[in-house]
Order: structure tokens, then C-alpha cells, then sequence
């Protein structure tokens, strides 16, 4: 017996939920591409589509760097000054308050802020904290949410459980379900909720509706308390607005809860790999902030040491320098009017294809929810069935719950995707 047979009993993981589909739709792609130029399925009707990952594409259905990011970037390289020393166990000193002051308003010397591994690491460093220093055991989030919220919570050793917040078929959010859920969670539970650009339905609760949360957590928070943990992945990506987009977070940071931000400037700034975020804690003094930032510490020491230093660099000088700051906003408009365009493109594709059909089944379906939620991604309402109908059917890659990328669309494939949607349904009745 070999001794590296120590390993052989290992299981086989399964695959990424995302990135499972990402790999089909690679290999779909380079299927299409080997296809002689005499084939008919080698047009560009035939091209397989990717409405799948959650990162910026352009026009073209190219990655797009930010031309802010760009001039920082050349400006960094030419600088004899620059170097790339291990930063500090919390991160760069100058991004922490940049950082506070773009999700606070202002920067807030009573939380706790470290700079992590962008959302996923804030997540599970987040989790970590309350499982390991206070007393707290559970985890709940929205249904649906983003699959990488209860990996992180169980493997932070925490339980997950869940709360309503949506109807696929009526397309909205289950208001009363969700503040009746929430009303008899028990005391100590950490409520995850999604500051803005919810992932992956698109909709978010209005202003008055956070309130009425906000309420909520406060009437508890002397007998029962819940914990909010806002999941903060599109501050300015979801409106363009990082003022709107901060509302839900410092209305609750305004009644005085222990809120707690899993802060990202992926989408934002699109640093994707640059792993560029952080994690902050509301305390109640400045000890207080100097006792949680110990255990922080202890906790980044022992996983990753400290965090990279290139995307916190970026984001520092981009959130310091006016200019720049400005010029970032700029940037900001563009990709979610982007986004918007294609929405209002998608939804008029939708109306259009399914008076074109024909079909009675489809006559009356409504699809103004394609419009009314926001962000990155659309919740459309499709099933199971008819998402792997598109897949297989017409090479058009998204998740089994429906979640497009609205990102993935553009004037070359909207109009198409549209069509197979309206297809994929009627086929599959």
C-alpha cells in the first residue's frame, strides 16, 4: 500500500454552482468555434451566451477597466516611490477611514474596520468573529441569496437558517412573510440582509420598508436582540448613486445597533482580482473598537496574514482625490446606465417575442419586474426546466434558478435572449 494512500478516501466535492456552468459554457464555446466556416450553427445566431458571472461586461461583452482605475494604475507604475511591502494585519491605514467614510458618510472612529479579502472574506471573517467572541450561533439570510453566504456560515461553524423575501412567480418580495419571520427569530440571531442590489432577485426593499426593518431591530434590541449583518457588494454599482445605495446601512448605524458591513469594491471599482475590501463593526467605545480589532487581528494573522496591497492602493487614492473621486462617479454612470439600457431592452425583447409567438400561455405573462429591479442581476422568473431548455436548446448559459447577469447582455444578443426565453417557456409548458 502506497503511504500517499492516506488520501484515497478523500470525497469528491461538488462543483461550484457558478463556475460548473462557466466551465459548460467554455466548452460550448470552443465546440462552436472548431465548427467549420461551411457549417450553418458557425454564424454568430449560434454563438454560445454567457448571462451567468456577476462581473462588468461592456459593449462588446468585454471586461472593462475602469478608466479611473487606468490613470491611477499608470500613475502608481511611475512612481519611484511606490513598493510593494507586506501592508499592516488590518490593511492600509490611509484606505480603513477612505473606506468608512464612503459607506458611513463620514469616517466613524466607534467601528471596528479591517480591511479583508474583499465580500467573500469579509463574510467569513465576520462570521468567524461573532461565532468565536460573542454569543452567537446562528446565521439566517433571505431565499434566496447567494450561495457563497451559507458556505461561509457553516464553515465559520455557525448554523444557517433562512427567512422569506421572495415569490418567483409573483416576482416580488414576501413583505409580511419576511417581518413576521423575523419577528420571532431567536434573540442573538445574526439577520443577513443585502444593503442594496439584493443577489441575486434585483429587488430591494424601498425606503419606507427599511425603515419598518429598522423598527424592528430596535424594538428588540433591548430584550431580544438581532444582529444585522448588511452584505454591502454594490455601493454605486446598484444606482450609481453611492449616497442611495448606503441608505439601509446608515439608517440602521443611525438607531445605534451592532451593525456589521461586509464592505466590497469588486463590482464598485471592478478590482474583481485585486480582492479589495472591508469588514466593519459598530462598538460602543473606542476600547471597545480596540478590543475587537485585537481578536480581528489574531483571526487575519492565522488565515491570510494580511491583505494585498495593489487594489487598497487604487481605492485609497480613488476615494482621497477629489478628481478622482468625481472622475469614479463618472465611471459609475456609465456602467449602470449600461445595465439600465439593457434592462428596459430585455423587457421590451420579452413583451415583443411573446406577442410574436402567439402562444396563449404567454399572452398575459408580465414582465415589468425586468425594469423594476436593479443592479447586476435579474431574477426573471424562469424555472429549473427552462433555464437547462436554454442551455441546451439555444447555448444561452444561466444559473437553474433564473439569475441572469444583466452585465452578459448587449445590442448584439438581447434580442435573442429575449427570443429564447419566450421559446424555452412555451416549449417547456
Amino acid at each position: 500500500m502506497s503511504a500517499l494512500s492516506v488520501f484515497d478516501k478523500v470525497e469528491q466535492g461538488p462543483p461550484d454552482a457558478v463556475f460548473g456552468i462557466v466551465d459548460r459554457f467554455n466548452k460550448a464555446t470552443a465546440e462552436w468555434k472548431a465548427l467549420p466556416t461551411s457549417d450553418p450553427k458557425a454564424a454568430d445566431e449560434f454563438k454560445p451566451i454567457n448571462i451567468i458571472v456577476g462581473a462588468y461586461r461592456d459593449e462588446n461583452g468585454k471586461p472593462w477597466v475602469l478608466p479611473t482605475v487606468r490613470q491611477i494604475e499608470k500613475e502608481m507604475a511611475e512612481d519611484p516611490a511606490l513598493e510593494h511591502e507586506y501592508l499592516p494585519i488590518t490593511g492600509l491605514k490611509t484606505f480603513i477611514p477612505a473606506a468608512q467614510k464612503l459607506m458611513f458618510g463620514e469616517e466613524k472612529p466607534t467601528f471596528a474596520s479591517v480591511q479583508v479579502l474583499s465580500g467573500t472574506g469579509a463574510i467569513y471573517t465576520g462570521f468567524s468573529f461573532l461565532k468565536n467572541h460573542v454569543n452567537c450561533t446562528k446565521v439566517i439570510g433571505p431565499t434566496p441569496t447567494w450561495p457563497n453566504h451559507p458556505s461561509c456560515a457553516k464553515t465559520a461553524g455557525l448554523e444557517y437558517g433562512s427567512y422569506p423575501y421572495y415569490d418567483n412567480a409573483k416576482n416580488s418580495i414576501v413583505w409580511d412573510q419576511l417581518i413576521e419571520s423575523l419577528e420571532k427569530a431567536e434573540a442573538n440571531t445574526v439577520v443577513l440582509l443585502h444593503a442594496c442590489a439584493h443577489n441575486p432577485t434585483g429587488m430591494d426593499p424601498t425606503n419606507a420598508q427599511w425603515e419598518q426593518l429598522a423598527d424592528l431591530f430596535t424594538k428588540r434590541a433591548t430584550t431580544s436582540p438581532l444582529i444585522p449583518f448588511f452584505d454591502c457588494a454594490y455601493q454605486g454599482y446598484a444606482s450609481g448613486d453611492v449616497e442611495k445605495d448606503a441608505f439601509a446601512v446608515r439608517l440602521f448605524t443611525s438607531r445605534g445597533l451592532p451593525v456589521i458591513v461586509a464592505h466590497s469594491f469588486s463590482k464598485s471599482m471592478g478590482l474583481y482580482g485585486e480582492r479589495c475590501g472591508c469588514l466593519h463593526i459598530a462598538c460602543s467605545s473606542a476600547d471597545a473598537v480596540k478590543r475587537v480589532t485585537s481578536q480581528l487581528s489574531i483571526f487575519i494573522r492565522a488565515t491570510y496574514s494580511n491583505p494585498p496591497g495593489h487594489g487598497a492602493k487604487i481605492a485609497t487614492k480613488l476615494l482621497s482625490e477629489p478628481a478622482k473621486y468625481d472622475s469614479w462617479l463618472k465611471d459609475l454612470n456609465v456602467m449602470t446606465a449600461r445595465l439600465h439600457a439593457m434592462r428596459t431592452k430585455l423587457r421590451e425583447g420579452l413583451e415583443k417575442a411573446q406577442k410574436e409567438s402567439g402562444a396563449a400561455s404567454v399572452q398575459n405573462r408580465d414582465w415589468t419586474h425586468i425594469t423594476t429591479q436593479t443592479g447586476m442581476f435579474s431574477f426573471t422568473g424562469l424555472t429549473k426546466d427552462e433555464c437547462a431548455y436554454m442551455e441546451k436548446e439555444h447555448k444561452v448559459f444561466l444559473t437553474p434558478n433564473g439569475r441572469i447577469s444583466i452585465a452578459g447582455l448587449n445590442d448584439s444578443n438581447v434580442e435573442r435572449v429575449a427570443k429564447c426565453m419566450i421559446d424555452s417557456i412555451i416549449k417547456c409548458q
